[in-house]
């Protein structure tokens, strides 16, 4: 069994975990921790954290999104050649059948 490059199962997980109700809950207390400290203590004094830190999840979140759907895409294609494969079979199958019925009857009286 062949187990998928790091990259590729980090990018499932992120994907999950971005899908996932815990997501927009810790989205949201980063940004109320980054507005409290900057209100309360000054520190980041222009946002340029916070802004930083939301645009390097956003990069992030492009780039494993856009992997994973790479992925799927291939996935769905080596599945759609196999059930082409496994649709022709079942066809040569169904032609045997109809042939063999179509020689016993004339066979028959």
């Amino acid at each position: 069994m062949d187990k998928a490059p790091v990259a590729s199962r980090l990018g499932r997980w992120y994907a999950d975990f971005r899908g996932s109700s815990a997501f927009p809950r810790l989205l949201w207390a980063f940004t109320a921790a980054c507005i409290a400290l900057h209100f309360l203590f000054g520190l980041d004094p222009a946002f340029a954290f916070f802004l930083g830190a939301l645009s390097v999840e956003a990069s992030l979140a492009t780039a494993y999104l856009s992997q994973d759907s790479r992925s799927a895409a291939e996935r769905q294609d080596k599945q759609l050649q196999v059930m082409s494969e496994m649709l022709r079979h079942q066809t040569h199958i169904s032609e045997a059948i109809l042939e063999a019925t179509r020689d016993s009857e004339e066979r028959a009286p």
